[in-house]
């Protein structure tokens, strides 16, 4: 056990290892700041170890018991553990099950188109089940989304940088924030892409990593597919959509999803740059995508969503 403590930071050796463990690995990649560990134990089972450093227990926590409620209404999610604090209190642990399968993003385009389909399908379903969880009280957003969104529109254009469309598109927001907020507040994956789903060895799929959830306007967790899922999958993107809404998509939500793609693809921008150079040119031609699908933001229904099957964009 000694030598599978090693493999822990030293500050985090006080976490309690289940017994039965034969190795601990450490899990590379992703954009969190946190400690991920492949844990294998007698029998054949996988655990996923996660450390939080920096004295955020309870927000830790609040994440871990949204797991679990999932978890216990039967969602594809990783089954919780155990939680607790590590490193003398300086942080804290959770251990899930690990989910077995393989990141949607790589799987995606080698599947037949409408495959593709049936599993936005699914995730738009999952989404909409995400969505149904009572909102803990503790939860709430401090400000509003319209706040939120004016906020992120002026630091774009407090940093003057010169986008085709940028103009086009602060001028949209301003003039049709108000088409935020017209939803009750959900509680939120906050992260919700192919890239967080998991394809399982059953041809299903599987949410990971809650990391950013949180509780705010269901819209605005679709904003991700005009930035990254259509990159990977149009007919995913489409079907995400179609099943999260099971009686026709309502103009409310074209509405409120052009606002929010057209903030994000600005911001986007700015918060790209501290990982340099590469990322930001990358969040530019998103960007620009977005000026198109959006016909200068005078259309509410991006054109990738009426593109034929087999197209790629």
């Amino acid at each position: 056990m000694d030598d599978l403590l090693n493999a822990l930071p030293e500050a985090y050796r006080d976490i309690p290892l289940p017994p039965g463990l034969i190795s601990l690995q450490r899990v590379q990649g992703g954009w969190s700041r946190e400690h991920k560990f492949r844990l294998e134990m007698y029998g054949g089972a996988l655990l996923l170890l996660r450390v939080r450093e920096g004295g955020q227990e309870e927000v830790h926590r609040r994440e871990y018991d949204f797991v679990r409620s999932l978890s216990s209404r039967g969602l594809p999610v990783p089954r919780p553990h155990a939680f607790g604090p590590a490193g003398g209190g300086h942080g804290s642990y959770m251990l899930l099950d690990w989910v077995s399968g393989i990141d949607l993003t790589d799987v995606l385009p080698g599947l037949p188109q409408a495959e593709q389909y049936r599993l936005g399908k699914s995730a738009g379903e999952m989404l909409r089940d995400i969505h149904r969880t009572p909102v803990p009280e503790n939860a709430l957003p401090a400000g509003s989304m319209k706040r939120k969104a004016l906020h992120k529109t002026k630091r774009f254009e407090d940093a003057v940088l010169t986008v085709p469309g940028g103009a086009e598109m602060v001028r949209f927001v301003r003039d049709h924030v108000h088409w935020l907020e017209r939803d009750a507040l959900v509680t939120q994956h906050g992260d919700f892409h192919p890239g967080n789903l998991i394809y399982t060895v059953h041809g299903g799929i599987a949410a990971i990593d809650f990391n950013r959830w949180g509780v705010g306007d269901p819209v605005e967790e679709f904003y991700k597919l005009q930035s990254f899922t259509i990159e990977t999958s149009i007919p995913f993107a489409r079907g995400q959509i179609d099943g999260y809404f099971t009686e026709g998509v309502p103009t409310t939500f074209w509405e409120g999803l052009a606002v929010h793609v057209a903030v994000s693809s600005l911001y986007s921008i700015l918060w790209a740059a501290p990982f340099g150079p590469r990322e930001v040119e990358g969040m530019i031609a998103r960007c620009e995508r977005a000026y198109r699908d959006y016909q200068g933001f005078r259309a509410l229904v991006p054109a990738w969503y009426h593109l034929p099957p087999g197209s790629s964009g």
